[in-house]
């Protein structure tokens, strides 16, 4: 039963490689047919996380700095904007799903290593970012590198200089073994489930927003 679990494993990842080396820039999701995106989400729904991944948020990113930036955009043309993360370790492929408070339209406001970033940069092949006005009180985003099995959870809390990082949770699964690995930090410190479990029910209850195609804001 253990070697049949393996050797499905191994042909999840095989399948995540074939759907992610062939891709490159913003014209990968567009490569992705409906097909792909359903065989590859049902793959890693069942032998991941066992998880609904409610949308596909595709992302491709080539930047050699380990990065996250915290953006809101309008990006339904709406005049409502909503909450984006950009994360970057190295070149991958991510998918993101965001969430916010209040259910207000939320403005733009710019997060680096948990600072405020002053101005936009071109740091990856999408190009210069837009600038930033103001950040919503608090929110938290989910993220997931399919090739690396790798899911994180960040909470974000609005501050007097726009915002931080105040927990996170990250879990993927070693290559080797096919254990677990799960982290846990509150405020940037490695700390215990217990002790992010209790940080998180201090910052309440979130309310959902849309989620969107990333490259949909380029």
């Amino acid at each position: 039963m253990e070697k049949r679990k393996r050797s499905i494993l191994l042909l999840c990842a095989l399948l995540i490689v074939a759907l992610i080396l062939p891709c490159s820039g913003s014209e990968a999701a567009s490569k992705l047919t409906k097909k792909q995106k359903a065989t590859y989400k049902k793959c890693l729904d069942k032998y991941f996380y066992k998880t609904n991944w409610p949308s596909w948020w595709t992302s491709y990113v080539n930047d050699t700095k380990e990065h996250t930036e915290i953006a809101f955009a309008d990006i339904n043309n709406d005049g409502k904007k909503e909450l984006l993360v950009y994360s970057a370790a190295g070149a991958s492929w991510q998918w993101r799903a965001a969430y916010k408070t209040n259910g207000k339209p939320l403005k733009f406001k710019y997060y680096y290593k948990g600072k405020l970033r002053s101005k936009s940069t071109k740091s990856d092949q999408h190009g210069i970012y837009t600038r930033i006005t103001k950040m919503s009180d608090k929110a938290f985003v989910d993220e997931f590198g399919g090739h690396m099995g790798l899911y994180v959870k960040t909470y974000f809390k609005k501050t007097k200089s726009g915002g931080t990082e105040v927990a996170k949770y990250s879990t993927r699964m070693d290559p080797v073994t096919y254990k677990t690995i799960n982290e846990y930090y509150v405020n940037g410190k490695r700390t215990t489930k217990k002790a992010y479990q209790k940080k998180v029910k201090s910052l309440g209850k979130f309310k959902k927003i849309t989620y969107q195609n990333y490259n949909d804001v380029w």
